[in-house]
């Protein structure tokens, strides 16, 4: 992974775990990735209505500082995937970031960037 390189992945918390406890889990279905340290970055409220089995009814967002293994797609994305509707894991420079265009919620992704650029 490049020095400022940013990686999206989106899942969610399951009953009776901690944000954090889901955002390892995710990370590693998602991505074959264990997450060794993680730091919060923020919360925003979910456009959409929050999972009541969770208690998270907002979107959370973690800056993983350290990780392990290979990046893999895995869990329902990989199982999901067909020839019409595509996933794929990529490590984006920072400086690339706004021009992907296919980032969302536009929103979160300009808080991220600009706490990387401030906050490092």
């Amino acid at each position: 992974m490049a020095g400022n390189s940013t990686c999206f992945l989106a899942g969610g918390v399951e009953p009776n775990e901690s944000l954090e406890e889901g955002l390892k889990r995710e990370i590693k279905e998602e991505a074959g990735l264990d997450v060794k340290k993680a730091k919060f970055l923020f919360e925003q409220e979910n456009q959409l209505p929050g999972d009541p089995m969770t208690g998270y009814p907002n979107e959370h967002y973690f800056l993983i500082k350290n990780f392990s293994g290979k990046p893999e797609l895995g869990g329902p994305e990989k199982e999901r995937m067909d020839i019409q509707n595509q996933y794929s894991l990529e490590w984006v420079d920072l400086g690339k970031l706004e021009a992907k265009g296919n980032l969302y919620p536009q929103r979160a992704l300009q808080e991220l960037i600009v706490f990387l650029r401030t906050k490092k």
